[in-house]
């Protein structure tokens, strides 16, 4: 039996503007499966419905024939701040960890804006 192929995708949001700080980071394992199949193996529970709803989000905005066959989505790894972390940034770390895997660069990526304290996901992000 060879061993499963997997992608990883990563990603960390650090910024800190004035006394508010902003952090998250995500790693995801994407493998083949027919149909989306999300596992939070990753200790994230004051953050898991964050979390959820970035992969879910990034998994929506992904063309077609990059989620094709690689539906098992496995959340191994999160690392949060209780004085830094909201389900906003879970949600932004998540969704860029998700691009990461498929290597999509959407043209409007969900972003963070420190001056204003925004956290921004676009409706159509392709």
């Amino acid at each position: 039996m060879g061993a499963i192929e997997t992608r990883t995708g990563k990603h960390s949001v650090v910024a800190q503007r004035g006394g508010k700080g902003f952090h998250a980071a995500v790693e995801v394992e994407v493998r083949p499966c027919a149909n989306f199949r999300l596992e939070i193996e990753a200790d994230c529970w004051d953050w898991q419905a964050g979390v959820e709803f970035g992969v879910h989000y990034a998994w929506a905005a992904l063309p077609n024939n990059l989620r094709r066959d690689w539906g098992h989505v496995r959340v191994v790894r999160f690392h949060g701040m209780i004085a830094d972390t909201s389900h906003a940034i879970a949600a932004l770390a998540a969704a860029l960890a998700m691009f990461d895997a498929y290597g999509f660069h959407p043209v409007h990526p969900p972003r963070l804006d420190p001056d204003k304290g925004e956290i921004v996901f676009p409706k159509h992000p392709t």
